[in-house]
């Protein structure tokens, strides 16, 4: 796991996106364990149809969310990566403070500071349909809740695979929402950095 990523992912660790279930302590190597964790909570993607039209229309809307807040996390973290300047800043805020963090801000010069600037206005256009997508979130959690699988199942047979079905997008939709809340927590301390940066 490369050391960025546990800088960057402080947020999420430290604002309980994990749950009660969080490790995260003082120490690089419990912040790295939590990461792990909830690399590795990431449900399959796509659904199971439960051959229900309406409810299968909230799986696919789920799975599509999923799929699309996956792919919106993994490329701010690859794209944090190749940006040496906001890799070594993340580690500053991380191991030495937002006070530190802004003075090595302010520090910035040439190519750096150009390189940071367009770093942070990329991420934060492509950051902004966060919020959207956390109500839609939101919406499609509630009408997971509705469904019932024993009302859901044609015949006793398949209660098991409806269940199943219902359980695998639940899990999709907590993954959803964990990483669509750090990736706005995310947005928000890079909107900080900007306004650090235009005193």
């Amino acid at each position: 796991m490369k050391k960025f990523i546990l800088g960057c992912l402080v947020a999420l660790l430290c604002t309980g996106c994990m749950g009660g279930n969080s490790k995260v302590e003082d120490g690089m190597g419990q912040k790295q364990l939590a990461w792990t964790e909830f690399q590795e909570e990431r449900p399959d993607a796509g659904f199971e149809s439960v051959e229900n039209a309406p409810a299968d229309l909230t799986l696919k809307g789920v799975a599509d969310l999923y799929g699309t807040t996956c792919e919106i996390l993994d490329k701010t973290v690859e794209q944090t990566e190749h940006c040496q300047v906001a890799m070594k800043l993340e580690t500053v805020r991380e191991n030495q403070g937002e006070e530190t963090f802004k003075k090595e801000l302010d520090a910035l010069e040439g190519q750096d500071k150009k390189d940071y600037e367009i770093y942070v206005n990329n991420e934060i256009d492509s950051l902004e349909v966060v919020v959207k997508y956390a109500a839609v979130a939101l919406e499609l959690e509630e009408g997971l809740t509705s469904l019932d699988p024993s009302s859901l199942a044609s015949n006793p047979f398949k209660l098991g695979g409806v269940s199943s079905s219902l359980s695998h997008s639940k899990d999709q939709i907590v993954f959803t929402t964990k990483a669509l809340a750090w990736l706005k927590e995310y947005k928000d301390s890079l909107e900080m950095a900007r306004s650090y940066q235009g005193r």
